[in-house]
């Protein structure tokens, strides 16, 4: 089986068992014994003149979208003016409505043409056409809960990206910015944000990218982008961990550990990273450093609030709605500010037949809802509960 992590950024690794079996969940000091630069690509392809153009063309808008921000945006307007000129366009022709697809990285203008992707095309379209608008834009990175589904066979993690738009630089009165987030109903609260450069953002397309090509076992296509997306930013977790994942199949297991510790050198926690790691020790026969990794992770899940959430629901439906309830609230106690948390415990008060505190909970989720969409999801459940 293999790990991929998808939406905004896209990493893959080999599946790891579940341990416990090691007390500690502390990680010995681990040293790469190569560096980014001799791990990427050193060959002169004519490949990377194409990926250089690739890039150039990730963000530049098509004749349609000239088209369309000439057509909706006033030249002469002011910029607070533009700016919601920009955004009634983008509501009335449903661009903040694409179709979803979170295995499918798209430039901004394919993402404009065929009105679908994940929200990493979606926003780089976003940034296109606001450049075009003259607005001052800012990629962020969103520390939104982890989350693991199925895709294709592989195990997929959920990361998130939006964009930050201005009507002026620094420019901090109401009205005169707008977060802008292309985000689905798994995700609906206030989260954490980094700002990223746009070298930063090439650097996840182009992982992306490289990711899909892996999964089509096209390695040589997957090697020439992700050596790419190193090249734009030698930090990038994703493009590592997609690296690793790459130099894992072909068994080059000392360049995937290297990989994978430089990726966790950046970020400690990073759940692909840590599996793919503990895999790899195993494949190399060191068995005590890969039960420490798994202990870790095992560790890392337990707090992890939305895998408290997920066994809260089990126990819901086996009926042990007292641990249900124990569970997602020592999932509140690290993250106060979830609404799906406060949904699962809405669910689990009615079973205990406490319509108060269910109403108590649901308005608590209401409040911390972010965007329509989230507010809809909330206010539907208290339809279902409270009948």
């Amino acid at each position: 089986m293999v790990r991929v992590a998808l939406a905004s950024v896209i990493s893959i690794c080999f599946a790891t068992a579940e341990s416990g079996c090691v007390a500690s969940g502390r990680l010995p000091r681990l040293s790469a014994t190569h560096t980014v630069e001799e791990l990427i690509d050193q060959g002169q392809d004519p490949s990377q003149t194409s990926l250089q153009r690739d890039f150039d063309s990730a963000y530049a808008p098509s004749a349609e979208m000239k088209r369309f921000v000439r057509e909706n945006v006033p030249t002469d307007a002011l910029p607070k003016q533009r700016l919601d000129a920009l955004i009634g366009a983008l509501e009335t022709n449903e661009l903040l409505n694409l179709r979803y697809q979170n295995d499918q990285t798209h430039s901004a203008s394919e993402t404009f043409a065929n009105r679908e992707g994940n929200c990493l095309s979606f926003t780089m379209m976003v940034a296109s056409l606001a450049e075009l608008a003259d607005l001052e834009v800012s990629f962020q990175r969103v520390a939104v809960p982890t989350r693991w589904y199925l895709s294709d066979g592989w195990i997929a993690l959920d990361e998130h990206i939006n964009l930050l738009v201005r009507a002026q630089p620094n420019l901090l009165a109401s009205g005169s910015q707008l977060v802008i987030d292309f985000n689905t109903p798994d995700f609906f609260g206030r989260y954490p944000t980094r700002t990223l450069t746009k070298a930063a953002v090439g650097a996840l397309y182009f992982s992306n990218l490289g990711a899909e090509s892996l999964r089509k076992g096209d390695f040589r296509r997957a090697r020439q982008r992700l050596s790419y997306a190193l090249r734009l930013d030698p930090s990038s977790v994703s493009a590592l961990v997609n690296l690793a994942a790459l130099e894992l199949r072909n068994s080059n297991f000392d360049k995937a550990e290297s990989a994978l510790i430089l990726a966790l050198q950046e970020d400690p926690t990073h759940p692909v990273a840590l599996a793919s790691l503990a895999d790899t020790y195993a494949h190399l026969g060191q068995h005590s450093l890969a039960r420490k990794i798994e202990a870790r992770i095992t560790k890392l899940r337990a707090k992890d609030p939305l895998n408290l959430l997920r066994e809260s629901q089990e126990l819901l439906d086996a009926g042990q709605t007292q641990l249900a309830l124990k569970k997602i609230n020592v999932a509140l106690k690290s993250t106060p500010s979830e609404p799906l948390l406060f949904m699962q415990r809405a669910r689990i008060a009615v079973a205990l037949e406490n319509a108060l505190q269910a109403e108590e909970d649901l308005q608590l989720a209401e409040e911390h809802s972010v965007g329509a969409i989230a507010i809809q999801q909330v206010q539907d459940l208290r339809k279902a509960l409270l009948k």
